[in-house]
């Protein structure tokens, strides 16, 4: 790779937004997890035979009705950045000249969207992504064999994951209190997963970004070190 390195922040910028409304949904996260603590506690107090106030049932209802909306509008954000940052990074790799990319911008995008592609291909474009930015300078920079680092595989894993609870935690019907116990569970489970997957999403958007910050001086010193000075 001899190609010159042209400054190009818009890879690093969206990094940095992705990061940042990561950071603030692992927050939110947490502030929800605390919000559906309560709720069980309360559920579970009502289970008992305890005698809880409509105005406590309505303020709880409140509050929980509020970390959903701010949590939908936060997640929206957050996907539509961290999608405009896949697609960044991935042209940045190609204005680097990086070759046998499988996955072009919009795919690295679409991947992500279209129904049972979902299910694998936001695993193989992270992976991909992460192999193909440390970047070396040469012809034969075999960065198609690197191994997939533990992150990706912890990342994929715990998404999954948490998208499978949240299609469990609004059943089609409560009508008996175990179903309202058991729907109160898998929120509180619901809103953890969530925590952490913004937080290794997080760490693995900004591990991807500082390789191909690394690679980027890495290139541009390159044509340096290899200079050949005339003999005189």
């Amino acid at each position: 790779m001899t190609t010159p390195v042209a400054s190009d922040t818009k890879a690093h910028d969206r990094a940095r937004w992705a990061q940042w409304l990561l950071g603030t949904g692992a927050l939110l996260a947490t502030a929800a997890l605390w919000s559906s603590w309560q709720q069980l506690q309360l559920i579970q107090e009502v289970a008992r035979g305890a005698n809880i106030s409509d105005a406590e049932l309505v303020a709880n209802d409140t509050r929980q009705q509020m970390f959903g909306v701010a949590q939908l509008g936060l997640g929206a954000a957050s996907a539509v950045v961290f999608l405009m940052w896949t697609s960044a990074h991935t042209k940045r790799l190609i204005e680097l000249s990086v070759s046998d990319l499988r996955y072009a911008p919009k795919w690295s995008v679409w991947g992500f969207i279209v129904p049972i592609l979902n299910l694998f291909r936001p695993y193989q474009v992270m992976s991909e992504l992460w192999k193909a930015s440390d970047l070396r300078p040469g012809p034969d920079d075999p960065w198609v064999k690197k191994p997939t680092p533990l992150i990706v595989n912890l990342w994929f894993a715990i998404l999954v994951t948490d998208n499978v609870v949240g299609r469990l935690v609004s059943p089609a019907a409560l009508d008996t209190m175990e179903q309202v116990l058991r729907a109160s569970w898998l929120t509180v489970l619901f809103d953890a997963l969530g925590a952490v997957t913004a937080v290794v999403a997080l760490r693995l958007v900004a591990e991807i970004d500082e390789r191909l910050r690394v690679s980027e001086a890495r290139l541009a010193e390159a044509p340096a070190r290899t200079t050949v000075v005339p003999a005189v």
